[in-house]
């Protein structure tokens, strides 16, 4: 492209931009004509006009030539910058030159240089000290910020983007359709270490010299956005605080990334659609990776530092990484973060938020939840265009959708809020509450065969601040509940595995008191084409079974038990409810005080005892299934 100033009068640059006060020309010792232009904010601005025949070096004038008695300059396309003009068809002479020297203009923003140059040809730059490659355009962005918490402890940070007042994609570039300095170039690139500030754009889709691909920018440059994005550079080296947005985004040649100990954030799309980086991705001392870093990139592993906290949006989609162990330091990983990223196994160490879909498509068939673990996912906002306004909605579903699970190992409080409505929705099922409606059919290749529940506190330990109050109700059935949860840590949560479709086993581990009304509940019409429950282990420490814990969970099982936890205090109405394919050698319970109603209506019992801690018994005891199978033998103290 070429710069119009070479055929346009004088009058007509004026104008055409009333910020335009005059406008000259400079001829430095080359003979290079230059075109400069005061503005009313005293910015001067020049570009070359013309170069003499034989010239292969134009040398950017000092500020003291062009400039004098200014902090700054501006090197640009004069053409670039006014949209009157009609800058088409122009030609410029620039052809012969192959290096553009900028080392005397340490106090230069460099912008638009493509357009000085036609892209056919191969241009060196040599970059001066302190230099800037300034932002490729004067935008105002402006961030419409909208922060969410859940329990004052997981922050987001929400924003809306906004271009001249337009609204983009938080993650889209705000620059789009704006010219970088030296964007689709050919170029040689000298002293890169020299630039302070390399602006959004800069050398994006730039093609670049064979001695130039391999790039390095260090701990004292600041950078934009998108700088590399789409060249064909071959490896990096980058040691700033924070990597800007999409630095290498679209870089199918980068084969070598190397990330310095000064880099604490990745930004968003940093690494995304580098195909070629076939390599393991340590994080040092990042403390977060934004929205989309390597998506759809060519890593093949990864290695998280404990200083790494947060796993953003889309991080690693669409990745091929095998094994995923977290870092001691990650609380966070967001939607979609791993999602189709071909991991087979993964460590989720001290975790405690997970998003939407975090680890959906993948080929895991086992997954421990940590005792650290939290949250699925938060309630947060987003800005819908339409309406102008934020939208309140609630993120945690199919974290584990579409992959292979056969057992699910679970050692975090499963009686708080959180946990309570979204368990079920992280494995994939139709109703985000994971309550009532269908069973949790909707991946069928996720069908968890075994559930292990881990107790999650300790004698010494301190439960969460977010579990669920109790109801107040008292008298019957309420008295003696009560007593069990309010002397209980570990418990399992109302109707938490409610249509858990395809168990087949389930061990409860020991520290495990209280399992709370329809924990396991299976309605009727899904038990029916449910899998046999096989094994049931409940643990010693167990003192109380809530109304319809197990309520038509085991009519189509085949379970044997040769007794039932002996420090039981509460077993509620209905808990075995429809037991058929229960049976239990001995029931004899010295601690016992409450058995309710239709307890074990259908339950194949062979010896019962009655014990003088027993206080009520409710009814239904003539439906105990023995009748159907063996004789019932009943002993009182």
């Amino acid at each position: 492209m070429a710069l119009f100033v070479a055929i346009l009068s004088v009058g007509a640059i004026s104008s055409s931009n009333a910020n335009a006060v005059s406008y000259d020309t400079y001829t430095d010792g080359d003979g290079v004509v230059w075109d400069r232009e005061t503005t009313d904010d005293g910015d001067i601005y020049i570009g070359i006009k013309s170069v003499p025949a034989g010239v292969t070096t134009v040398n950017v004038p000092s500020i003291n030539d062009v400039a004098s008695g200014k902090d700054t300059y501006f090197l640009d396309s004069i053409c670039s910058r006014y949209s009157t003009p009609d800058c088409s068809g122009v030609v410029s002479d620039t052809a012969s030159v192959t290096k553009l020297d900028m080392t005397n203009t340490s106090k230069i923003q460099v912008k638009n240089v493509s357009q000085m140059f036609d892209t056919n040809h191969e241009v060196e730059l040599v970059f001066g000290e302190n230099m800037v490659i300034a932002d490729p355009a004067d935008i105002t962005i402006t961030y419409d910020d909208h922060e969410t918490s859940y329990g004052n402890e997981y922050k987001y940070d929400y924003y809306l983007v906004l271009v001249d007042g337009v609204a983009i994609d938080s993650l889209a570039n705000p620059y789009e359709g704006y010219t970088g300095a030296f964007e689709g170039m050919k170029v040689k690139i000298t002293n890169l270490g020299n630039i302070k500030y390399i602006g959004w754009n800069a050398f994006r889709n730039a093609d670049l010299n064979a001695a130039s691909r391999s790039v390095a920018v260090s701990n004292n440059q600041t950078i934009g956005g998108y700088i590399f994005a789409g060249s064909n550079v071959e490896s990096l080296s980058v040691d700033t605080a924070e990597v800007g947005q999409g630095i290498c985004k679209d870089c199918t040649s980068l084969s070598s990334l190397t990330i310095g100990d000064n880099v604490t954030t990745l930004h968003g799309s940093v690494f995304e659609g580098t195909t070629a980086l076939a390599q393991t991705f340590g994080s040092n001392n990042i403390t977060k990776i934004e929205g989309r870093a390597f998506k759809n990139s060519g890593i093949t592993g990864v290695d998280f530092d404990s200083a790494l906290e947060v796993i953003d949006y889309q991080a690693f989609m669409g990745t091929n990484l095998g094994e995923v162990v977290l870092g001691d330091g990650v609380k966070q990983v967001r939607d979609e973060a791993f999602r189709s990223a071909g991991l087979s196994n993964i460590d989720l160490k001290n975790v405690e938020l997970l998003g939407s879909f975090a680890f959906a498509t993948n080929n895991l068939t086992e997954v421990y939840m940590p005792k650290s673990f939290k949250t699925f996912g938060v309630d947060n906002y987003y800005y819908d265009t339409w309406s102008e306004d934020w939208i309140l909605r609630h993120t945690g579903g199919g974290i584990f959708m579409n992959n292979r699970l056969t057992k699910l190992t679970i050692a975090f409080d499963l009686y708080t809020n959180r946990t309570q409505r979204a368990l079920k929705s992280a494995i994939g099922c139709y109703n985000m509450e994971g309550f009532f409606g269908a069973p949790c059919i909707v991946d069928p290749t996720n069908t968890i065969e075994e559930l292990v529940l881990i107790a999650p506190y300790g004698e010494n330990d301190e439960v969460s601040a977010n579990r669920i109050q109790r109801d107040s109700r008292t008298g019957d059935k309420y008295d003696y509940r009560n007593a069990v949860i309010d002397s209980s840590k570990n418990i399992i949560g109302d109707a938490i595995f409610f249509n858990f479709f395809g168990l087949k086993k389930i061990t409860i581990g020991e520290g495990y008191e209280y399992i709370s009304d329809n924990a396991f509940l299976m309605q009727h019409y899904i038990a029916q084409g449910a899998d046999r429950i096989e094994e049931l282990n409940l643990p010693s420490t167990l003192k109380g079974i809530g109304e319809g814990a197990f309520l038509d969970a085991l009519t189509h099982g085949s379970v044997t038990l040769d007794s039932l936890p002996a420090n039981l205090e509460y077993i509620a109405p209905s808990a075995f409810f429809e037991g058929y394919g229960l049976t239990i050698d001995t029931v004899d319970l010295p601690k016992l005080k409450y058995l309710g109603s239709n307890a074990f209506f259908m339950v194949n019992i062979k010896n019962l005892a009655f014990r003088n801690a027993l206080e009520y018994v409710g009814a239904g005891l003539t439906f105990i299934g023995t009748g159907y199978k063996d004789t019932l033998n009943i002993t009182f103290d």
